[in-house]
């Protein structure tokens, strides 16, 4: 849940995940799109008209989630969701990024804008390959997604991200594979909230994917938590930091693919394409709202 989902979920119709760049400067061990992302080049897919889909088709007052496949801050992709941004006044931006990248000034006064924010994905798997230094202005992140339980590494991040106000703990250690109970995430989630200063807010989500296969894990969580929203997100009653026990399942959400299609199923997208295809729709099939011949909206 980053800020601009939680403080202005009313006014966004849809929250979109968009794959906005084919390639990715890392090969993290666990990837999980690397069945898509890390192939032979003559079978990597790039629709070069996807921005132009994108900006005629995406339902209008959308949330454009830039996340999965490719890095979408290499410069390639930053051009991209500048243009779909400046044509289209009426959407805002998420970048999830692994950091590598600097932003271009255009980019950064999005961010100023309010229109687009940059959250920042921090863990061993990026380490491993290859994170080494992390190159984005940290003047600009708001939000961390991190898995990392090093206590050297952990509480340097207050001090290193100024405008930080949301880190994420990610009980997703790799691909379907979740923390081993929900003693070990809570003492995580806990470790963070002793290290965090305040105005920065902790919080964790458990998929329904733990509900299927470790029903204790959900129960023990349920225990220890108070309700607070009919959306699911909960609250330590001890420890103060939140928990989303309804990830992924926004029956809103939709997955634009980079090569020009859509699937109305978000988890699809860790699929390989020949799983994919069975289920994906061209986006022109989706109703069209705006005209960029004339720069107008459609009614």
């Amino acid at each position: 849940m980053n800020k601009m989902e939680s403080e202005n979920i009313s006014e966004f119709r849809r929250r979109i995940s968009v794959e906005i760049s084919p390639t990715c400067n890392l090969r993290c061990p666990e990837c999980n799109v690397g069945e898509r992302l890390h192939i032979k080049s003559s079978k990597r897919r790039n629709d070069l008209e996807l921005t132009g889909k994108i900006i005629e088709y995406i339902p209008l007052d959308s949330l454009l989630l830039f996340v999965g496949l490719g890095e979408p801050t290499i410069p390639y992709s930053q051009r991209r969701i500048l243009n779909i941004l400046n044509e289209r006044p009426d959407l805002k931006g998420f970048i999830q990024t692994n950091g590598t990248y600097p932003l271009m000034k255009d980019i950064t006064e999005l961010i100023e804008n309010e229109r687009l924010e940059i959250g920042l994905s921090l863990d061993q798997q990026h380490f491993a390959g290859g994170q080494k230094n992390l190159k984005i202005q940290p003047k600009y992140v708001e939000s961390i997604a991190t898995i990392i339980t090093d206590k050297e590494t952990s509480h340097t991040l207050p001090k290193d991200f100024p405008n930080l106000d949301r880190i994420l703990i990610s009980p997703l250690f790799v691909r379907k594979k979740i923390a081993n109970s929900w003693r070990h995430l809570n003492e995580t989630c806990v470790e963070y909230q002793e290290m965090a200063k305040n105005g920065i807010t902790i919080y964790t989500e458990i998929p329904p994917l733990v509900r299927e296969d470790n029903i204790e894990f959900f129960e023990e969580a349920e225990k220890d938590l108070t309700s607070i929203s009919p959306d699911g997100w909960r609250k330590s009653r001890k420890h103060g930091f939140y928990v989303d026990m309804e990830t992924c399942e926004n029956e809103e959400d939709m997955r634009v693919l980079i090569d020009g299609t859509y699937v109305n199923d978000s988890s699809l997208g860790i699929e390989p394409w020949k799983e994919i295809d069975k289920h994906s729709l061209l986006i022109e099939s989706l109703p069209k709202v705006f005209d960029s011949k004339t720069g107008k909206y459609i009614n």
